[in-house]
C-alpha cells in the first residue's frame, strides 16, 4: 500500500513539474523560506509567523516534504507565494535535479537571503548556492546526541550559514558544546541569534479558581516525542487514586480512544482557533510528556491563558518554569518512564492537597509570557534579521 501511494505521489509530482519549474522562474522577492510542511503543528505555526513578519516584501515559500494535512496551507499562501515541491523534495533521483533548477534561480537573485528550518532539502542545496547568498537557518531544539537530527545534518555547511537562530540560552551553551566537539572555530558561535516564540497576548487577566476539579490539558500531535501513552498512564494512575482531576486529550490520538480511563475526554484534532481558546481558558493546567522539545507553542497558549505548566524539564522549557520561579512544575527527564509517570503522579498529588499555589503561578506565567514572548519582539528581532542587508 505504501509503494503504491509513493508510486502515485511521483507521478503527480512528475505532473507539477512544469508548474513549478516556472513558478520557480517566476520568483521575484530575494527572501525565499525553505519549510517541510503546512500542516498542524507548534513549529509550523512558528514558520508562519517568521514569515508573516516580513510577508510584506512578497516573500516565497518552499514547501519539500508531504504535508499530513492542508489546516495552514491557506495561512501560508496568504502570506507567501507557496511552492510545493511534492517528491522532488524527498525523492533522491528528483531532489538532485530540482535543486539544481532553483540553485539557478536563486543565484541570479539580487541581495538574496534563504531562511530554512527543519528541511534536508534546504541544507542540500547550500553547496549550489554562490557565496554571497546570506544562510539563515532555526533550530527549534538540540538535538545532537541524534545521528539524524538536524543538528548533524548540517554540520558540514555549518561554514555557509550566516546567522542560525535558537530559542534560549541553555540550548545556545549546548549548540556552542557540540560545535566545540566537533572542532567548529568559535567565531561561529557569534553567529548563533537567540528568538523567542511569540504568542498574541491581550489585556485580559484570567483569573482562575482552582478550588473543586481541576482540568488539565494535553495539546500535541501524534508523534513518539510526546508520549501520548505516558500521558495516559499517568491519567490511569490518578484515576486509581481518585484524584479530582480532568483530563483533556487534544489531538489526533484516536488510536488511544479504547485505552483512556473515565477521567479523560479525547476531543480529536482541533483547528478552530476560538475552539482551541476556549478549552485554554478552560483548563487550569497544561502538561507535558515530550522526550524533547524547544519552548512549544502548547505551553505559551495555555500560559497566557493562566493554565499552569506540568513539564518534563526538555529543551527551553527549565529555563523558564520552575517552582522556585513560581512558573510551574518539573519532572526530571533523564529517568526512565515509569519513574517519571511516578514523579509526575507525585507531583500531582502534591498539588492537588496545595491549589493556593496555583492561583499565584497562574497570574505569574500571564505575566512571563507579556514579557518574554511577546508579539512586538519576536517581530522586531525576524524583520532585523532577515532584512539586515536587504
Amino acid at each position: 500500500m505504501k509503494k503504491i501511494k509513493k508510486l502515485q505521489l511521483t507521478l503527480k509530482s512528475i505532473i507539477k513539474y512544469p508548474k513549478i519549474v516556472y513558478d520557480i522562474t517566476s520568483i521575484k522577492s530575494n527572501i525565499i523560506f525553505f519549510f517541510p510542511h503546512y500542516n498542524t503543528g507548534g513549529a509550523e505555526e512558528v514558520h508562519l509567523d517568521i514569515i508573516k513578519s516580513v510577508s510584506e516584501q512578497n516573500v516565497t515559500c518552499f514547501i519539500t516534504e508531504q504535508s499530513k494535512d492542508s489546516d495552514l496551507k491557506s495561512q501560508f499562501e496568504k502570506n507567501s507565494k507557496l511552492i510545493e515541491l511534492y517528491r522532488w523534495g524527498s525523492k533522491i533521483s528528483l531532489k538532485k535535479a530540482m535543486i539544481k533548477i532553483i540553485a539557478r534561480k536563486i543565484n541570479t537573485i539580487p541581495n538574496a537571503v534563504i531562511f530554512g528550518c527543519n528541511s534536508r532539502f534546504f541544507y542540500d542545496l547550500i553547496p549550489f548556492l554562490s557565496k554571497d547568498i546570506r544562510v539563515i537557518d532555526l533550530i527549534h531544539t538540540f538535538l545532537g546526541e541524534y545521528n539524524y537530527s538536524m543538528d548533524n545534518y548540517s554540520l558540514k555547511h555549518i561554514s555557509n550559514i550566516h546567522s542560525r537562530v535558537i530559542l534560549g540560552e541553555n540550548q545556545k551553551k549546548k549548540q556552542i558544546s557540540f560545535y566545540t566537539e566537533n572542532k567548529i572555530h568559535p567565531d561561529f558561535n557569534e553567529r548563533i541569534h537567540i528568538i523567542h516564540n511569540k504568542i498574541s497576548t491581550s489585556n485580559t487577566i484570567y483569573k482562575k479558581e482552582f478550588d473543586d476539579q481541576l482540568t488539565i490539558l494535553f495539546v500535541a500531535r501524534n508523534s513518539e516525542e510526546k508520549r501520548a501513552q505516558l500521558f495516559i498512564d499517568i491519567t490511569k494512575t490518578c484515576l486509581e487514586l481518585k484524584l479530582p482531576f480532568e483530563f483533556i486529550m487534544i489531538g489526533d490520538f484516536n488510536e488511544y480512544f479504547d485505552k483512556i480511563g473515565s477521567n479523560v475526554t479525547m476531543t480529536g484534532k482541533i483547528t478552530d482557533k476560538l475552539l482551541l481558546q476556549f478549552y485554554y481558558e478552560k483548563a487550569h493546567m497544561v502538561i507535558i510528556t515530550s522526550k524533547f522539545e524547544g519552548f512549544p507553542m502548547v505551553l505559551l497558549e495555555g500560559m497566557s491563558r493562566g493554565a499552569v505548566p506540568i513539564s518534563t524539564n526538555v529543551g527551553e522549557i527549565p529555563t523558564y518554569l520552575s517552582e522556585d520561579k513560581q512558573t510551574g512544575f518539573l519532572i526530571d527527564n533523564s529517568q526512565d518512564e515509569l519513574k517519571i509517570r511516578t514523579d509526575f503522579v507525585k507531583k500531582l498529588l502534591f498539588i492537588n492537597t496545595n491549589r493556593e499555589i496555583l492561583k499565584k503561578y497562574s497570574l505569574k506565567v500571564q505575566e512571563l509570557v507579556k514579557i518574554e514572548f511577546n508579539e512586538e519582539t519576536f517581530t522586531e528581532k525576524y524583520r532585523s534579521l532577515i532584512k539586515e542587508k536587504i
